[in-house]
């Protein structure tokens, strides 16, 4: 965490969203009485905090887990400079065709995340139904068809094995996923989407159009007290202003067995990931720029509320 040093910048004079986190999803934070309670608040904006100013090409993600394969030659670094404005977690292929880059939060042995729905399964930890909210900005090098595709959100894959399927980009079904991705055929779409392990795909909507080198906003809000049919939020912000979007994963959706649960002893509880991957080969290869992530997970225990069904 770093607590102080969130300007609310521009992104290097580049076009889009601002540094800044979304006010209105993020309503009502408080990290240290989260903590209290028994929850977890994470923000990384991808800082070498001894050389905020300075131009700091990598440094050190031992606190994640990450691969590339494909012959893919740079992993996940984070950097700062010019054109970040403070910080950035960069992952960059290869140029050979389907080359794949991933980062999964926690090292890919710690997953604390949990979107809990209906009984709390005291056998894990961070367990108690809670609130949980998901915020990053994000930029690609591209947005051609087969240049680039890429995912973020969470998953329950530890980072061993490619995370996108070859040519498509589309999800591997031995995963489980809720967030964000493109797809090589449409690249310039974003859409949000989920997946249980071994099951198909849900893509829920389009959030928005996207295009190269540009700043964007992306979070969901999982309330257990929403109304049913609005209990997974998506919000986006395109540089315009943060929007809370008009389609909502349902109460019934998530207790279908297309979503992953996790509280279900058949699946992982899930960790923050990043991906990306070529469609074909690449010149330098592709990129995806995360310039921060904030994660926060609130038990209604402490406030003495229960989840409705």
């Amino acid at each position: 965490m770093a607590y102080g040093v969130q300007p609310a910048l521009s992104g290097g004079g580049l076009l889009g969203a601002g540094r800044h986190y979304m006010s209105k999803l993020w309503d009502g934070y408080d990290p240290v009485a989260i903590a209290r309670t028994g929850g977890i608040a994470f923000d990384d904006e991808f800082l070498n905090m001894g050389s905020i100013i300075q131009n700091v090409t990598s440094t050190d993600l031992s606190g994640y887990g990450a691969f590339t394969s494909n012959n893919s030659t740079t992993l996940a670094t984070a950097v700062t400079g010019a054109n970040i404005q403070g910080g950035g977690l960069l992952l960059q292929t290869s140029a050979d065709d389907n080359a794949e880059a991933v980062l999964v939060g926690g090292g890919g042995t710690s997953f604390p995340w949990h979107f809990v729905i209906a009984d709390e399964n005291d056998t894990w930890p961070y367990t108690h139904v809670a609130r949980l909210r998901f915020e990053t900005r994000f930029r690609v090098s591209s947005v051609a068809n087969n240049d680039i595709a890429f995912a973020f959100g969470f998953t329950g894959v530890a980072p061993q094995t490619g995370f996108l399927a070859a040519d498509s980009s589309a999800l591997l079904s031995t995963m489980d996923f809720v967030g964000f991705r493109t797809l090589q055929a449409s690249a310039a779409t974003l859409q949000f989407t989920y997946l249980e392990n071994g099951s198909t795909v849900q893509n829920l909507f389009t959030v928005g159009t996207i295009v190269a080198n540009t700043w964007y906003k992306c979070g969901l809000d999982y309330d257990p007290l929403a109304d049913p049919a609005e209990r997974i939020s998506i919000w986006f912000d395109s540089g315009t202003g943060e929007v809370r979007q008009n389609t909502f994963v349902t109460a019934a959706q998530m207790a279908a067995s297309t979503f992953p649960f996790s509280n279900d002893a058949t699946t992982r509880p899930l960790a923050v990931c990043f991906a990306a991957k070529n469609g074909s080969a690449v010149t330098g290869g592709a990129q995806f720029i995360a310039s921060h992530v904030r994660i926060a997970m609130d038990p209604l225990i402490a406030a003495d509320k229960e989840a409705i069904g």
